[in-house]
């Protein structure tokens, strides 16, 4: 079995490598705060409700997430949870938005922001910058400004040895940053994390971290 399972691994991230944009399909299910990655690289979406479709660049990096319920976006989740992720690539930065289908989650409505740039040193999160997008129109001056209080429009940390920092949605990818998952250094995985207490996404965040400091 486990022969078979990295005959597997080895087998997609060969395809990933071979400079061709690549789409993985992953089982999924929503929990009370987030959403449970089931099953990694299903062959059959036919009979599945819940599918995660990952897009994978040319590089071997993610480059969208898109939360499926029977084909298409689910609408019926948590506000502060996105259906959709989007992931751009510049040098020493990863650049991740946040969409509920095609619109920016919105700060009035709800304590989540809409983009994040992470800064990285040797593929290591060095210090990040977190926006948050705001209703102009359907809200008053008044109502925005408070809501700004809350969830200002540009929020920059600096990670230090005693913080653990990761790429929020990278830990529901299968293909991360071509297999390295980016972290601040003196990260401590901790298994029973809120987002992934359960395999495979134990194995793959620790394999990921790993490969990135060898």
């Amino acid at each position: 079995m486990k022969q078979n399972i990295l005959i597997l691994t080895f087998t997609i991230f060969g395809f990933l490598a071979n400079g061709q944009e690549k789409t993985l399909f992953h089982s999924y299910s929503p929990t009370a705060s987030s959403w449970k990655i089931i099953e990694r690289n299903i062959r059959d979406t036919t009979n599945v409700i819940w599918v995660l479709k990952e897009i994978v660049d040319e590089k071997g990096r993610v480059k969208e997430l898109q939360f499926l319920k029977n084909g298409k976006l689910i609408s019926d989740h948590l506000c502060y949870l996105a259906n959709r992720v989007t992931f751009a690539y510049q040098p020493n930065k990863i650049i991740e938005e946040l969409f509920w289908d095609s619109t920016p989650p919105i700060a009035n409505e709800c304590d989540i922001n809409c983009k994040t740039v992470y800064h990285l040193t040797n593929n290591h999160i060095d210090s990040l910058e977190m926006f948050h997008c705001f209703d102009t129109e359907n809200y008053t001056e008044e109502e925005v400004n408070n809501a700004k209080r809350y969830a200002p429009e540009r929020f920059t940390f600096i990670c230090n040895d005693s913080t653990n920092t990761e790429i929020d949605y990278y830990y529901h990818s299968y293909a991360k940053l071509n297999g390295i998952y980016p972290v601040n250094n003196g990260y401590k995985f901790k298994d029973k994390h809120y987002y992934y207490d359960r395999e495979p996404v134990n194995t793959e965040i620790l394999n990921g971290i790993n490969k990135n400091n060898r």
